[in-house]
């Protein structure tokens, strides 16, 4: 698949409506009543970095799953999430996916080493990266929370974070209730914590819609990003042809 000079965005906000300061409060007070440490796979092989609350994820995962009818197609709903939350519930529908398989808000309680996420498995298209969606509802007051690392070309796409291999970081603190776009395939991240930040953010994991997906990068074409540096050798890309490697381990 042929790169295109947009998916050398790292991130990028995205041109969607902010959630208002009351949404946000609301969300924030009902992570802090049902946040638990988040345990999968992903989480353990990163020594447990997140304590998190889960908005729709597999039934098995949630306390009174439920569907709701001309949803997005994928997992279950939190019932308790959907009554409480009508309107955002609308909001999340409104995203350019074809599936969601988990929402999840997810608040650091340590250092989180940098890696590539797993959800990046529910698409093979690179021509639509970025496209992990997030909102940021708590920045960070202690550190400098969320960073990016851009990989070396050689590495794009890869299935594990390059380690000690000193790679810059660099770092991305999105405005509270403003949606942007993550990129899992040129570059990695993780989070930097100290005692007393709180930050969470919002991760929307599924299948995006190309066309509709897009459309919208190309309506935020103006806005705040932050670019992989290797952006500048784009002519020597666009004639090659990169896959994403088909395992991930994380979050």
């Amino acid at each position: 698949m042929i790169l295109s000079r947009y998916n050398l965005k790292m991130t990028s906000y995205i041109n969607l409506p902010p959630l208002s300061e009351e949404h946000i409060t609301s969300l924030l007070a009902w992570h802090d009543l049902t946040k638990k440490t988040l345990i999968n796979p992903g989480a353990i092989a990163l020594k447990k970095p997140w304590i998190a609350s889960k908005i729709r994820d597999l039934a098995a995962n949630l306390e009174l799953p439920t569907e709701i009818v001309n949803s997005i197609p994928g997992n279950p709903w939190s019932s308790d999430f959907v009554n409480r939350f009508p309107e955002i519930v609308k909001i999340f529908n409104s995203l350019p996916f074809n599936r969601i398989e988990k929402i999840i808000l997810l608040q650091n309680n340590k250092f989180c080493q940098s890696h590539n996420d797993q959800s990046s498995l529910l698409y093979d298209d690179i021509s639509i990266e970025p496209c992990n969606y997030r909102l940021t509802l708590r920045g960070s007051t202690a550190s400098k929370g969320f960073f990016i690392q851009p990989k070396p070309v050689t590495s794009w796409g890869s299935t594990y974070a390059l380690l000690n291999k000193g790679l810059p970081v660099v770092y991305w603190d999105a405005k509270p209730g403003h949606w942007w776009t993550l990129n899992n395939f040129c570059c990695q991240h993780g989070s930097d914590w100290k005692e007393g930040d709180n930050k969470v953010i919002i991760s929307v994991q599924g299948t995006p819609n190309t066309e509709k997906h897009l459309e919208l990068l190309n309506n935020s074409e103006h806005l705040e990003c932050l670019e992989h540096p290797d952006i500048i050798k784009f002519a020597d890309f666009e004639n090659i042809d990169f896959q994403r490697e088909v395992s991930k381990t994380n979050k």
